[in-house]
């Protein structure tokens, strides 16, 4: 080691780590969640790094590996934390945040997952699209006020129509996207929270072809998916 340089010593050095852990999984938490696709572990680190720059000591280093400094170790110790709590999945090309979009896993006595709002599954809906290279705009329509709608470019019509319902009026989401498949010849998508609706979604659009209902949970698996990386297989579900 170099001179200054010191192993890291688990009795003197506790309140440390234990700062280095906590304020680790805070800004994992800030980097993923607001990352488009996969984080690395390195980009992790640095932006550990750039937020906490005193506790981020290099000169601290690993007994197992001298030439490593041990904020790192704790670093990625915080990682496998939240992925044991499953918040975070390891993905081919780094981590992914899933945070509030766990969706479909068992019971395990853990605190529930918050639930998203209407806004919030809007806003998701809006990042895939985006996500899958087209330009996505909110609250938008000459006739009716769609909650999302995907276009080619600005100026176009349309692609893809998208209304999200939490026990909202089936009936008029359902005149509104036979309006947009009608007029633009778009494709409705209808992402539906509730189960007893989805269902009755499903009963109304027996004989639409255009206009396909989806639950919200699967909503959010593909919105976690693209940001894993699998931009290809969700851009054939779309179609675009």
């Amino acid at each position: 080691m170099k001179p200054g340089e010191r192993i890291y010593n688990k009795a003197t050095d506790k309140q440390w780590s234990s700062q280095v852990y906590h304020k680790a999984k805070e800004v994992i938490g800030a980097t993923l969640s607001t990352a488009s696709g996969a984080v690395q572990y390195d980009y992790i680190c640095e932006a550990m790094k750039r937020r906490y720059p005193l506790l981020c000591d290099d000169t601290i280093k690993d007994a197992k590996n001298p030439n490593w400094p041990y904020w790192k170790h704790i670093v990625a110790s915080a990682v496998q934390a939240l992925k044991k709590q499953g918040k975070v999945i390891k993905a081919d090309n780094g981590w992914v945040w899933k945070g509030v979009e766990l969706v479909g896993l068992p019971d395990n006595g853990k605190e529930e997952t918050p639930r998203l709002t209407h806004d919030e599954l809007v806003q998701k809906v809006k990042e895939i699209g985006e996500m899958l290279g087209r330009i996505a705009e909110v609250k938008s329509g000459p006739k009716f006020e769609y909650d999302c709608v995907w276009k080619d470019n600005p100026y176009a019509s349309p692609k893809l129509v998208i209304e999200v319902c939490d026990k909202g009026n089936l009936y008029k989401d359902i005149t509104s996207l036979e309006w947009a498949v009608t007029t633009w010849g778009a494709k409705g998508i209808w992402v539906i929270f509730d189960d007893s609706d989805f269902h009755k979604a499903k009963e109304m659009l027996a004989q639409k072809s255009q206009i396909y209902p989806i639950k919200a949970e699967d909503m959010l698996k593909l919105h976690s998916l693209l940001r894993a990386g699998y931009t290809q297989a969700i851009r054939s579900i779309f179609a675009v």
